[in-house]
């Protein structure tokens, strides 16, 4: 088989004011024959983020809307399609300018990028690939039994299996925080809660018939003064999910705002959706869905709260 390697540097336009990035990642899903559609989200603190309106992809500008989330961050979003030029490994880049000042694991931060890879490898002996979705925010993150904790809740529509790891985060004076822990299988990340802000970077391998056939790295910074707070996770515990298991439906109880509301099945595919529902009390018909996990994702002011219950 032919190797290439296409490097396309997607760069974002510089903020106005800087010093803003908390974190991004890059996901790719497969469209038809050799084109692919890539999602670049940058996370931006958000009182002092500048203008990220338009970023440049291969030399032309595309307009983005901001997506303003809870805990004073927003999400920056690009989304185009790419078609390849045949078989070969591919890379996708992002570039934005600059993290946030004072991170406590990487020397001079604020002078610091972050730049983000994806590779797309395209082989009919493989198949086709879509990263893995994460149904969390990089900005979901609590405090349980004295540790931060993050959970990516990646799910693959390939039915792959995944792997996670901790990898050095994109900047050149980093350290791992001390402590830090990720379940390999779960994807579940820790660390002892401490003052300040951490850079973290994730990386989830998909592995398929005994090789890794792809990966994506989701970065995030761990900010002490940003981590939901005991009363917004009082509200998230709030919401109940019953009867699990079951096998014709189940209720969504303890909502009392507009929110949004997604379902997925452990493949991550959709089965369900509905904007900006109102009921306190949702019940929901799962008799038709295929057993297995069911993952249900709530937006609602920016907060993003996650459930999962089985389909029996």
């Amino acid at each position: 088989m032919k190797k290439t390697i296409l490097i396309l540097f997607i760069l974002t336009s510089f903020s106005s004011i800087g010093q803003d990035i908390l974190g991004g990642e890059i996901i790719t899903t497969h469209v038809s024959g050799y084109t692919y559609q890539a999602t670049v989200s940058i996370y931006t603190k958000t009182s002092i983020s500048g203008n990220d309106s338009t970023i440049l992809i291969n030399t032309l500008p595309v307009p983005v809307t901001p997506t303003f989330l809870f805990n004073n961050v927003t999400k920056w979003s690009y989304t185009f399609q790419q078609t390849f030029s045949g078989v070969g490994t591919y890379i996708i880049s992002a570039k934005d300018s600059s993290r946030i000042a004072n991170i406590m694991n990487i020397t001079g931060s604020a002078t610091e990028t972050i730049f983000l890879q994806k590779s797309i490898i395209i082989n009919p002996f493989i198949g086709i690939n879509n990263s893995p979705q994460m149904l969390s925010s990089p900005i979901d993150i609590t405090i349980n039994a004295g540790k931060f904790i993050h959970n990516p809740i990646a799910v693959d529509s390939d039915g792959d299996s995944l792997a996670y790891s901790l990898v050095p985060a994109s900047a050149s004076n980093y350290s791992f925080p001390v402590g830090a822990f990720i379940d390999s299988i779960t994807g579940i990340f820790s660390m002892p809660v401490a003052t300040g802000a951490y850079a973290v970077a994730i990386k989830i391998d998909e592995w398929r018939s005994g090789i890794v056939i792809g990966s994506t790295v989701r970065e995030l910074t761990i900010d002490s003064n940003l981590v939901t707070s005991v009363s917004e996770k009082q509200i998230q515990e709030n919401i109940t999910v019953f009867p699990n298991p079951t096998s014709t439906h189940f209720k969504i109880n303890g909502l009392n705002k507009s929110y949004n509301l997604t379902i997925y099945n452990s493949l991550g595919q959709q089965l369900y959706s509905e904007d900006n529902a109102s009921d306190s009390s949702k019940k929901i018909d799962v008799s038709q869905f295929k057993s297995g996990l069911i993952f249900i994702r709530i937006e609602s002011e920016g907060e993003i709260i996650t459930r999962k219950i089985l389909k029996e």
